[in-house]
């Protein structure tokens, strides 16, 4: 397997979108970008980086520079995998957490029943 494609794989299992992986993925190599630049070398359509873009910020991936053109500017890849890794963890719990309330109620109401 190729690097590029295991570490899409990684980016992948870490709960980004095919799409999304390619975009950080590209955004990671070129470091400081504009979103035309993202495009081309993630081969994500630029109407799909702008539309990826604010999920990317929101997880703390990535952050938009104004100016014209708009640059994008990565968080360091150490950073943003442990990023990624504390954000599956915290929805792992919350998941956790809502099987186990749900259980509790589930075995409540089959008692019952």
């Amino acid at each position: 397997m190729l690097h590029s494609e295991k570490n899409a794989e990684i980016l992948l299992d870490s709960g980004l979108t095919g799409n999304q992986a390619k975009v950080y993925f590209a955004t990671a190599r070129l470091r400081l970008a504009s979103v035309a630049q993202i495009s081309k070398a993630s081969k994500v359509r630029r109407e799909d980086v702008y539309r990826i873009m604010p999920k990317l910020e929101k997880l703390g991936l990535v952050e938009k520079l104004l100016g014209t053109p708009t640059k994008i500017r990565t968080t360091p890849v150490e950073e943003a995998l442990s990023i990624l890794i504390k954000h599956e963890e915290d929805t792992s719990s919350e998941r956790v957490s809502t099987l186990k309330t749900e259980t509790k109620t589930f075995l409540k109401h089959f008692a019952h029943a």
